[in-house]
């Protein structure tokens, strides 16, 4: 039975933390530290996520940490888990916290990188300032980031252990202290490039970022949107020109050792939702200067390029500007121009036939029954004595079980849900104050240790909302 467990410390690995736990119980083989670790003590340790745990180790890990905060703060799911899509990302993390069936079979994890068998990585700098800090070296979150070859710390080349990562050597848990001996640590003199240093910077940054599991656009949409008003793609939006695109990537990383997007289809791929690896996302995203939090929230524009272009289109022909003067003043083809005329003439007979047709749906009835029920559920939500939430239209729409963009045709709806807009950092601050009075409610001493077991904010994110904190103190 397990006797006590180490603190586990920033951005440590739980393979890491379960080998310093070995290591520092004395067990005299590996086999019986798993029996009473893992549900299978034969299990081969899972470097990358966790593997089952027993019933006495759930229950003794569970009453120190939250497995939630486990799985995003000491695994590598926010790598593979943040792009995929809406319901994937849910299963495999309720697949992660619960413990079943196999994370592997959800995820696309890739067992090589650039044809070599992965193997756990570590910063030698890093190693001497755990030793120097903690008295014990770990293995580090972020160093095991494919596509990140440095550490960001020390812009210093990170180093393969000979241990790896989906070998089919014995099971063991092999601690970092133990392992890398300090004849093992080599400083490189070897110039690393700023261009590098802000790629892994920007990978990693978003790596930490909370993932939003309700978020259900698609990456390679919500890139593609970035391109429009570019020269990669159409003034009407209905063309890309990916050869440009890759020609111009290529071009800006050349002086990379190693780029992580090599190919012209990989781009593609990303484009059209089908390669979700997080390194060459990033990579594509910095070359586009969309920051690090835009693609962290992945939020679309209300409107498309297309119809953009196309009222505005519209708007000079309603003017008495002719086809081939707006072609000239717009520098595309007066074809190109009528389209878009046809195009949103169409569109408005479609809505007023639309409108006319028999049993169309009453909205504005609609919106009137429903808004009671929005009162009560925005209420609920907002106050919430297990957990506030924020009180979003997506948040709402999922609990009535409605089309995600409903509230679009019910504005009083809309209008109720818009009471309680809400900035993250006021949200941050409104769940610090709840936590605050759950604590002392409690009897429990309130610190800052408890604050983020209950809301499973990081340190900075409650610096960022502490100036709202007198807002809702006496709320």
């Amino acid at each position: 039975m397990i006797g006590f467990l180490p603190e586990i410390y920033t951005d440590e690995l739980l393979y890491s933390w379960f080998a310093r736990y070995y290591v520092r119980s004395g067990y005299s083989s590996y086999i019986n530290a798993a029996e009473d670790l893992f549900e299978r003590k034969t299990a081969r340790p899972d470097v990358e996520f966790i593997n089952v745990l027993n019933e006495d180790a759930k229950r003794i890990i569970c009453s120190k940490y939250k497995i939630e905060e486990l799985i995003l703060k000491h695994t590598m799911f926010p790598a593979y888990g943040r792009f995929v899509n809406h319901k994937r990302r849910y299963d495999a993390f309720d697949n992660a916290i619960n413990m079943k069936g196999d994370i592997h079979n959800l995820l696309a994890i890739p067992i090589l990188n650039n044809g070599r068998e992965r193997c756990i990585r570590y910063c030698p700098c890093c190693i001497n300032e755990d030793r120097e800090k903690y008295g014990e070296t770990y293995w580090h979150r972020a160093h095991q980031i494919l596509g990140v070859d440095i550490c960001i710390n020390h812009s210093c080349l990170l180093v393969d252990s000979n241990i790896r990562i989906h070998g089919k050597e014995s099971p063991k848990l092999y601690a970092a202290e133990v392992v890398i001996d300090n004849s093992e640590i080599a400083h490189t003199n070897e110039v690393i490039l700023e261009l590098e240093i802000n790629l892994s910077k920007y990978i990693i940054t978003v790596f930490n970022e909370d993932i939003n599991f309700d978020n259900q656009v698609r990456i390679g949409t919500f890139v593609d949107s970035r391109l429009e008003g570019t020269k990669y793609k159409s003034i009407r939006g209905e063309q890309r020109n990916i050869r440009m695109l890759y020609d111009d990537f290529i071009k800006f990383y050349q002086s990379l050792p190693n780029s992580i997007v090599k190919e012209l289809w990989q781009i593609q791929k990303i484009l059209n939702n089908d390669r979700l690896n997080l390194s060459e996302i990033c990579q594509l995203a910095m070359f586009l200067n969309i920051e690090p939090e835009e693609l962290v929230e992945m939020k679309l524009p209300e409107t498309s390029q297309a119809e953009r272009f196309d009222r505005e289109v519209r708007r000079l022909h309603e003017e008495g500007m002719g086809y081939n003067k707006i072609g000239k003043l717009l520098n595309v083809s007066s074809q190109t121009v009528r389209r878009g005329c046809l195009d949103l003439v169409k569109d408005e007979k479609h809505e007023t036939k639309k409108g006319k047709r028999k049993g169309a749906i009453d909205w504005e009835l609609v919106d009137k029954q429903l808004l009671p029920r929005v009162k009560e559920l925005a209420r609920e939500l907002y106050g919430n004595k297990e957990k506030p939430r924020r009180v979003t239209r997506y948040a709402i729409c999922k609990i009535m079980n409605l089309p995600d963009k409903r509230f679009d045709v019910l504005p009083l709806c809309s209008k109720e849900i818009e009471k309680y807009s809400e900035t993250q950092e006021e949200y941050w601050a409104r769940l610090v104050i709840w936590a605050a009075r759950k604590i002392m409610s409690e009897e429990k001493p309130l610190n800052w240790k408890q604050i983020r077991n209950l809301t499973n904010i990081k340190k900075e994110n409650f610096e960022a909302c502490k100036i709202f904190l007198d807002r809702y103190y006496d709320v």
